[in-house]
């Protein structure tokens, strides 16, 4: 695990000396450190604490670059990002100012009317990110049948939790074959991971103000991006990430199912990490559960 002596050595070159780092979160994959300098400037640096020094090198060198073709359509919405030590898997990039929307919607602070409104917004960030011709780099996540087949180890780290009905209807989710998704080739870039815990806004205007963790970025089916806010902000404003999105027509119904499925995938994941790191979360991520479920 790096600390934050470490942080502040490998960031030497960007903060200069006598730089102060405190930990700013960790996940499944990676731990983060923010680090400032004397001129009071932030900066994030951030390591993979999974894979060996190959793996790491070529992960993080990937998603530096996806970084930086996101930002020339985003801007400031995305750090720009520099490796600073390939086989540890470690980058760096200005500290982006805002509250994970995930914080405001777990404390209820994010009237109709704003998600709503953030919900088109993300919907159009996902588009915008879809049109960036994807960097030689970036994989192409396997979709729904790999999604499916690794799911049944968080059903057995939750099964506790649910009821008899919930564990039916679960049971009956992964038995079903999910509906086919778009050709490999025909798959556009994205985030890969854009949930609420990724979008930061103003706590007070509720403007975005960031998109953070490119490290999953892949060239994967949209209907996950749509999976992922389903999840965080509702079935009810499904429609409104959509027109965002620009989903038109015949293919309005065929995302949407996908989307579900996806939803479906990544809230059984998200109940299990809740349960193993973040119990703080675990009454919404157990809310959303139940919402997703309610009709399988």
């Amino acid at each position: 695990m790096v600390g934050a002596e470490e942080a502040v050595r490998f960031a030497a070159g960007l903060v200069g000396p006598g730089a102060v780092a405190t930990r700013e979160g960790a996940g499944w994959d990676h731990v983060a450190w923010r680090v400032v300098g004397r001129d009071g400037r932030p900066w994030i640096v951030r390591w993979g604490i999974e894979g060996d020094a190959d793996e790491l090198a070529t992960e993080v060198r990937r998603e530096v670059a996806v970084m930086r073709a996101a930002r020339g359509v985003l801007g400031d919405l995305v750090g720009d990002a520099v490796v600073l030590d390939d086989a540890r898997g470690c980058l760096a990039h200005p500290w982006v100012p805002g509250t994970p929307l995930q914080a405001l919607l777990v404390a209820d602070r994010v009237p109709a009317p704003e998600r709503s409104r953030l919900a088109r917004e993300i919907g159009a960030i996902v588009a915008t990110i879809g049109r960036v011709p994807p960097p030689p780099e970036v994989e192409v996540d396997e979709g729904l049948p790999t999604w499916l087949a690794a799911t049944p180890p968080f059903v057995d780290v939750i099964d506790h939790l649910l009821s008899d009905g919930e564990r039916t209807a679960v049971a009956r989710f992964l038995a079903t074959p999910p509906p086919a998704g778009p050709p490999p080739d025909a798959l556009p870039l994205t985030h890969n991971d854009l949930g609420a815990e990724h979008v930061l806004v103003d706590p007070d205007s509720l403007v975005i103000t960031g998109i953070l963790d490119w490290s999953d970025a892949a060239r994967a089916d949209p209907a996950a991006e749509l999976g992922r806010l389903l999840r965080d902000l509702g079935a009810d404003l499904l429609d409104d990430v959509l027109d965002g999105m620009g989903v038109d027509g015949a293919d309005r119904a065929v995302v949407t199912a996908r989307a579900w499925c996806y939803a479906r995938c990544l809230v059984l994941e998200d109940v299990a990490y809740a349960v193993e790191r973040r119990p703080d979360l675990l009454a919404f991520e157990r809310a959303s559960l139940a919402a997703l479920f309610a009709a399988v």
